[in-house]
């Protein structure tokens, strides 16, 4: 009722001076983040947070990896009144699965994403890690027909369903220094090749990935890529490894014999005799499975 008696000026300060720091854990921004960086409080809930977008629309980046409940409302009201947003970020790790298995993320769907996609042209990093109501094939073709397309250089999809339409679409996303496709479906990596600025590429889990699309997209990736993870992805063997060695001499981590054919066919001396080129190369990281 007191809210009904405030005008619309006094309300939307009410809402920017009281509720707003309610709802933040900070707004100070990280490290090289925009000067407009939030990251949602754990008790924002899903009204609170369209007054919020509605009120704030010079918003740069925004982080809801502990924002229990997030729906397609919130992203929608984001992309109707945020047109400056660069970074969007909502992770579903295993950590947070495990603490809050009683709150998935059955109200954030494509639809939301595909709304925050078309009305955020300057997007240069979008996290949807573990969001598995989400269908990654569709967004992929989504940021493909926007201007996203041009300026996207981080693209976390881990956890969400992707197949070879999705790899195909991303491939078009030339600026793309970051990409995270854990534990997808895809079979056929050749045509990342396009992408020829990633540095970081994650394919963990990606127990369909041939080893020959593997090597096509490293010969596009040449001298740019320095993080390739492939753990978990059978095709990837002994010969496969060291061909890509010899197409990306700076990369400096190759996770390829975890869960890979690398490491039945050669024994734990072996390896280090095998990979031993000269150069400081990670060649496991149990992190990554």
């Amino acid at each position: 009722r007191a809210c009904a008696a405030l005008s619309s000026q006094d309300l939307s300060a009410w809402r920017q001076d009281i509720v707003l720091p309610a709802l933040m854990k900070t707004r100070r921004p990280p490290p090289n983040r925009p000067k407009q960086h939030w990251v949602i409080a754990p008790i924002a809930t899903d009204i609170h947070l369209q007054w919020l977008f509605i009120d704030n629309p010079e918003v740069e980046s925004v982080n809801f990896d502990d924002a229990p409940h997030i729906t397609d409302e919130i992203l929608k009201a984001i992309g109707s009144r945020c047109p400056l947003l660069r970074r969007f970020r909502v992770c579903r790790g295993a950590d947070f699965l495990r603490m809050n298995f009683y709150l998935p993320l059955k109200d954030l769907t494509t639809v939301g994403v595909d709304a925050l996609v078309r009305g955020c042209p300057l997007l240069e990093e979008l996290c949807l890690d573990w969001c598995q109501h989400v269908r990654g094939d569709d967004i992929c073709k989504t940021v493909q027909q926007s201007p996203v397309c041009r300026s996207l250089k981080r693209f976390h999809l881990s956890g969400v369903p992707t197949s070879d339409e999705a790899v195909k679409a991303i491939s078009s996303c030339t600026n793309l220094e970051y990409l995270h496709l854990g534990d997808t479906k895809a079979t056929d990596l050749s045509s990342l090749a396009a992408c020829t600025r990633i540095n970081e590429l994650h394919v963990c889990r990606g127990v369909y990935i041939q080893r020959e699309g593997v090597i096509m997209a490293c010969k596009g990736f040449g001298d740019s890529i320095r993080i390739l993870c492939c753990a978990g992805s059978m095709e990837v063997n002994k010969d496969t490894a060291l061909r890509v060695l010899d197409l990306c001499p700076r990369i400096n981590t190759w996770n390829c014999v975890r869960g890979t054919a690398v490491s039945q066919e050669c024994g734990a001396r072996e390896i280090r005799d095998v990979f031993d080129t000269g150069r400081n190369v990670c060649l496991d990281n149990p992190n990554e499975i």
